[in-house]
């Protein structure tokens, strides 16, 4: 059995080495118009505790005939706000407490739709926040 070699001829090409590099667009920014974290603090604390005309009802059957009043609080790293407030009545309340008050959850026992006997557990709202304003 004859080996045929299989010659290939590779012709040179030059390559051709760029002459400029092209520099990437950096774009400047005006630091004078950034706003410090100071400044976005003061601008939530500031939205935080802008006062609402609100109505607080509380939403637990279980003792809601004897809750007269509740306590609502919201801490962060920039600010603390803490209240006891009337229930069911007119008021003037920050909007991190409303905001607070609107999502608490507790826990309320029902019983089962399917008719076993048994009682299945549903979260609902503590408190209803009415917003007068």
């Amino acid at each position: 059995m004859a080996t045929k070699k299989i010659t290939q001829q590779v012709e040179s090409t030059e390559v051709e080495q760029p002459t400029e590099v092209e520099q990437p667009q950096v774009e400047s920014i005006n630091v004078k118009n950034v706003p410090t974290m100071a400044q976005i603090a003061k601008e939530v604390e500031k939205a935080a505790k802008k006062l609402r005309r609100v109505t607080v009802h509380y939403n637990d059957p279980r003792d809601s005939h004897l809750v007269t009043s509740a306590y609502a609080n919201c801490d962060n790293a920039y600010f603390s706000i803490g209240k006891i407030i009337p229930l069911d009545t007119s008021i003037e309340l920050e909007q991190a407490l409303c905001d607070n008050l609107a999502e608490a959850k507790v826990q309320v026992h029902i019983p089962d739709p399917k008719g076993s006997g048994n009682m299945t557990v549903k979260m609902i709202a503590k408190y209803s926040v009415v917003y007068e304003d």
